[in-house]
């Protein structure tokens, strides 16, 4: 047992969460698989380096090449592991990695280095997920469709 450990099981308020987040140095994502990746995308707009597995959903916003992305391997999902399971692959993490990004992170938690990972993963995402990156999707999808209806 750790004191600087708690492990919270009830739900709380926005506020509590808001205080949560602002205690946050790092925010650790090692999933198998992942939708969008909300909790990661919370933690980007709150400038908080984010290490996560490489895999999934939630590339779309670390990107490639992403330098605190965990490494991993692909593992078939069991027979009833998961609905819909049947010939699946998801990820499993590589611990090794994730425990030495982590590490790295504590280390250079006040470096330029670590600073600039933080501010190129917010302009990635600001870049693909902001209103105006994504009205200018909209636009593009608008305009391929206009295009394909004109006979």
């Amino acid at each position: 047992s750790d004191s600087r450990i708690a492990l919270e099981t009830k739900l709380v308020s926005h506020s509590e969460l808001d205080n949560l987040w602002g205690r946050c140095h790092c925010y650790l994502s090692l999933h198998r698989s992942e939708g969008f990746g909300r909790t990661i995308a919370e933690a980007v707009v709150r400038n908080i380096p984010v290490i996560a597995t490489d895999w999934s959903g939630n590339t779309d916003i670390t990107g490639p090449d992403y330098e605190l992305g965990v490494s991993y391997e692909l593992i078939d999902v069991a027979e009833h592991e998961y609905p819909y399971s049947d010939n699946q692959v998801w990820s499993e993490p590589k611990i090794a990695d994730a425990a030495q990004k982590m590490k790295w992170v504590y280390e250079n938690q006040n470096s330029e280095d670590l600073r600039f990972i933080v501010n190129k993963l917010i302009k990635r995402y600001h870049d693909t997920f902001s209103v105006n990156a994504t009205r200018s999707s909209v636009e593009e999808l608008f305009d391929m469709l206009r295009i394909d209806r004109q006979y």
